[in-house]
Parts: C-alpha cells; sequence; structure tokens
C-alpha cells in the first residue's frame, strides 16, 4: 500500500481476506506496529515516526519544474519570437498609429519674429561668455599661460617623496578566503604545524595563500600557496 502522493510506502503484510466487511480495507494494530505509525484520535491525525509524515493531511507537494531545454532550441525559439513580435508590431503601427497622427497632427506656421528673438538671444548669450573667458584668463594668466620649453624649464628639485624605510619591502596582502573556510584554515595549518612544515614567524615577508575546494565536499580543501 503507499500514500496517494507516492511519498508514503507501507511494508508488505500479511492479510486476511473477509468478504462482506463494512470497509474494503481494515488496517489493524500489526500494520501500524510494522510501519511505526502513531494514531492521534483527539487531532484526527495519524503520523510515520520514521518520516514524521501525516497520512490524514499529507503535505500538499509543488510538482518539480519542467526541464529545462536546451540552449540550442531555446535561442531558436527566442528568434522565432522576435521574428513574430516585429511583424506584429510593424502592422500595428502601419494600421493604427500612422493614419491617426497624420490625420490628428497639425503642423503650425513659422514664427518668423520669435525666431529673430531667439537668435538675437542667442548672438547675445555667447558675446557674454566670450567676455567671462577672457577676464578669467586674464585674470589667472599665470596658470593658463602656454607651457615653456623643456629647456627653459627649471631643474631644481621642488618637491621630493621620502619613504620611511625604503630598504624594506612591502609586504603584500592575503587573498580574501571566506568565512566558511575559518575551520578549514585552522585545521590546515595545525597539521602543517605538527608535521614540521610552518613553524611562527615575524617575517617582514609574506606568501599569500587561498583555498581550493575539492570534489568531495567531506575533504578538507587544497592549501595553494602564491609564491
Amino acid at each position: 500500500m503507499s500514500s496517494l502522493d507516492h511519498v508514503f510506502y507501507a511494508k508488505p503484510v500479511r492479510a486476511l481476506i473477509t468478504p462482506g466487511l463494512c470497509m474494503p480495507v481494515i488496517l489493524g494494530l500489526p500494520w501500524l506496529e510494522d510501519n511505526k505509525i502513531v494514531c492521534d484520535h483527539a487531532d484526527r491525525s495519524c503520523y510515520v515516526k520514521t518520516t514524521d509524515y501525516n497520512l490524514l493531511h499529507p503535505p500538499k507537494i509543488t510538482p518539480p519544474p519542467p526541464p529545462r531545454k536546451k540552449l540550442k532550441i531555446q535561442l531558436k525559439e527566442n528568434r522565432e519570437l522576435k521574428k513574430r513580435a516585429l511583424e506584429e508590431l510593424v502592422v500595428v503601427v502601419k494600421q493604427k498609429w500612422l493614419p491617426r497622427r497624420a490625420k490628428d497632427e497639425t503642423v503650425k506656421d513659422l514664427d518668423i519674429v520669435a525666431m529673430i528673438r531667439n537668435g538675437i538671444a542667442t548672438i547675445g548669450l555667447l558675446q557674454d561668455m566670450e567676455n567671462q573667458e577672457q577676464k578669467l584668463k586674464t585674470e589667472f594668466a599665470a596658470i593658463v599661460e602656454p607651457i615653456p620649453h623643456i629647456d627653459e624649464l627649471p631643474t631644481t628639485v621642488l618637491a621630493q617623496i621620502k619613504l620611511r624605510e625604503a630598504e624594506k619591502t612591502i609586504r603584500s596582502r592575503t587573498y580574501p578566503s571566506p568565512r566558511k573556510y575559518a575551520e578549514a584554515w585552522s585545521t590546515l595549518i595545525q597539521e602543517h604545524l605538527h608535521a614540521g612544515r610552518i613553524q611562527p614567524s615575524a617575517s617582514l615577508y609574506a606568501s599569500p595563500a587561498f583555498l581550493i575546494p575539492k570534489s568531495d565536499s567531506s575533504a578538507l580543501p587544497r592549501w595553494v600557496n602564491d609564491y
């Protein structure tokens, strides 16, 4: 026997066939015991102890999503849909939008006075901008004047950047690592310390390290040093 959603399957038990009963099938205590089923008459529930499945009120199971199509087929369907959409758009524009626009839209006559007024305002604005430009160039002549030839540039040192300790090498930082690898890092470091491969150091030089997960999720990731 199985549930209607095929999630629960009962173990096979011996059955007693007796014609003329009030129900087609009566499941007794041996069946409940073998399948580890607990009944609660007050809640009208019947649970399977191993899976916590309610036989009287099974949960609604969402059907699995349909299988994804292959990329080649999906691209072909997309091209067909795009072609149909463009054809439909052309038909709609020709039948509805263009005739209504040609009939409803009215073209106004040219306003010569307004065009002359706008032209005069534009010329005045350009003249004001040129005057402002000449004023700024005169005020900041030392900055905007052309750069002299390289032979005329001064040879004295105007600025110098002095490092604190120029003989020391800048230490490189390690690569970022997800927090989920913190325990793996600790385990790998302890293993290498116990094996004598590494030791605590205060050197100024450092080689960044990172982890590469393995195909087996239960195994420790691979430690890689970038020398």
